[in-house]
């Protein structure tokens, strides 16, 4: 029976060691749960490590992933609209200067004091000391307006373009001998003359200088006209062939390509009972055309005129502007080649003169190449401005101005992309094949960033951009002109052309501020959509990572609840003996 009791008595007791260890089991299970309802409300997160979301676990990293790329983006976007800032910013000076400077050029102009000349020249200098200064702007430890160049000083310092720095001219030099290459011996490069019968001729032996023949009408019906063409390199003549007597009031004019491109006419008037050559009154270059003597004879005198009306009038004021181009419009500064006064053609010398723009640019692309002068394509006015690259008897670029070509010699290094898209440089006097040229950047295109997905923004910007350049070289005219109180015509005739090239400068910055500003939206606009996005991808990671505080809540009262009764069952099975079971 003892046996019995022993055998019942110990499996009763077995079944109580079980009962409290499944319970001691369901308490630690609970306490467990507690602990991590007590780590979920106090981190808001569901778990501490991605294995505690489970299968979720995938998702939540994909969603982290994209909301790092959008970091990375958000990053790129305050960038470069830090830059632009700064860019805008600086174009809002350089248009402010051009507005300014091109009002102040008219006044200078019109008839008044003195002190509206020298204003325009003390502006000058004040606005193009502030715009270089604007210009060699950094953000960072880059320069903004030097295109890809980010590391060079894109502009000279104004008191180095004007004056030059040490052995190298400044844009006062370069004026004055390109001046002194389109006056010539005082008439613009240009004479006319007669056969002392019944031809007269007018001819152009200045080359790339002076006042070139652009053509001659006439509505008269006793003269036959040949328009310009090239004589002997570099002469361009023009005639009119009489065969009778002009009648009173009939008109002939001659018109001429200044120095800058500009056109201007002389008009002769015939008549029998005015003096040859004598002004027409309230007609700007028009003069009287006497029909009493030699024709010929009388419209040589007139043109000669004519001629030396231009000159004196017009003839500063446009050189100056061309003089302006030679040094800001090119890759490498030119200047007449050889002796000014005869010179025929231009030389590209970055050895002698000051180069004012460092930064990164494009290289021009020529129409075509030629062996020699004598293959190139005529002259035409349609191809006006079309360049080829020249072959022999030298390296040289030649520039059709509408009528004949102005050939620049290259200087060795100098760079062309021709027509089939290969890269040329001058070498030793030829055009050497460097191979297909790279894809040449706009100067918007010199910067690109990535700041989304697929999508890339350039917001480059280059002190040599049109509107820029032009408002520079206005303001820089201005200064280095000559200039000379006892006689401001010359200084007037460039202040004039000055004006009009900075009024036109500064429909250029507005044009560059607006494309910029569209730049300006694009990256506010994606900035915004990834923010939104951002949202989406942050609702969608916390309804994986995040908790619903009601839901914890509760459900940890619950475990509580659970483990005091846990904690109860146990402190009764603990009481438990054979005597209160019996």
């Amino acid at each position: 029976m003892s046996n019995s009791l022993l055998t019942t008595g110990t499996y009763l007791n077995v079944s109580t060691l079980g009962q409290n260890l499944r319970v001691r089991q369901d308490i630690s299970m609970v306490r467990s749960s507690i602990m991590e309802a007590q780590t979920q409300i106090s981190s808001g997160m569901k778990a501490t490590s991605h294995g505690g979301l489970r299968a979720d676990a995938t998702a939540a990293q994909q969603f982290r992933h994209q909301m790092g790329r959008l970091d990375g983006y958000a990053g790129t976007i305050g960038i470069a609209e830090s830059r632009l800032s700064i860019v805008q910013a600086s174009l809002s000076v350089i248009q402010t200067s051009s507005s300014a400077l091109s009002m102040q050029a008219k006044q200078a102009v019109a008839p008044g004091f003195v002190q509206d000349v020298r204003m325009a020249r003390v502006l000058g200098k004040s606005n193009l000391e502030t715009m270089v200064s604007k210009l060699n702007t950094t953000h960072g430890s880059r320069y903004l307006f030097s295109g890809a160049e980010i590391d060079n000083r894109p502009v000279a310092t104004a008191a180095s373009m004007i004056e030059g720095s040490g052995s190298q001219r400044g844009l006062r030099e370069v004026v004055a001998l390109r001046l002194e290459a389109d006056m010539g011996t005082g008439n613009g490069r240009v004479a006319a003359g007669s056969d002392g019968l019944d031809t007269t001729t007018i001819t152009h032996t200045g080359g790339a200088f002076g006042m070139k023949l652009a053509g001659i009408s006439t509505n008269s019906g006793v003269a036959t006209l040949t328009q310009p063409t090239a004589g002997v390199f570099p002469a361009v003549t023009a005639t009119v062939d009489f065969t009778g007597v002009p009648a009173n009031g009939e008109r002939f004019t001659v018109t001429f390509t200044m120095p800058d491109g500009d056109s201007r006419e002389i008009t002769l008037i015939a008549s029998n009972a005015q003096a040859n050559g004598s002004a027409v009154s309230g007609s700007e270059n028009t003069y009287y055309l006497s029909t009493v003597g030699v024709t010929a004879d009388n419209m040589r005198d007139a043109i000669d005129k004519g001629i030396s009306g231009l000159v004196s009038s017009a003839l500063t004021g446009h050189s100056a502007i061309a003089a302006g181009n030679d040094f800001f419009d090119h890759q490498v500064a030119r200047i007449p080649s050889g002796a000014a006064a005869t010179a025929t053609g231009h030389a590209f010398d970055s050895g002698t003169v000051v180069s004012w723009y460092q930064g990164g640019d494009a290289v021009q692309t020529v129409s075509g190449q030629a062996a020699n002068a004598a293959a190139l394509p005529a002259a035409a006015a349609a191809n006006s401005g079309q360049t080829y690259l020249v072959d022999a008897p030298a390296a040289m670029i030649a520039t059709s101005n509408g009528v004949s070509w102005d050939f620049t010699a290259a200087e060795d290094g100098i760079r062309f992309i021709d027509d089939v898209g290969h890269m040329r440089v001058a070498n030793g006097g030829a055009w050497n094949d460097d191979g297909l040229a790279p894809a040449q950047d706009s100067p918007r295109d010199s910067v690109r960033s990535k700041v989304d997905d697929g999508l890339y923004l350039s917001y480059g910007a280059q002190a040599n951009e049109a509107g820029i350049r032009d408002t520079l070289k206005g303001a820089a005219l201005l200064v280095a002109a000559a200039y000379d109180e006892a006689d401001l015509g010359a200084f007037k005739q460039v202040a004039w052309e000055a004006g009009s090239l900075l009024s036109n400068a500064h429909e250029a910055v507005i044009s560059q501020r607006s494309d910029i500003g569209v730049v300006q939206e694009r990256l506010e606009a994606t900035r915004e959509r990834q923010k939104d996005y951002e949202v989406v991808l942050t609702l969608q990671l916390d309804a994986i990572e995040g908790i619903d505080d009601f839901e914890v809540s509760t459900r940890l009262q619950d475990l509580l609840a659970r483990l005091e009764a846990s904690y109860s069952i146990t402190a009764r099975l603990s009481q438990m003996n054979l005597a209160s079971y019996l």
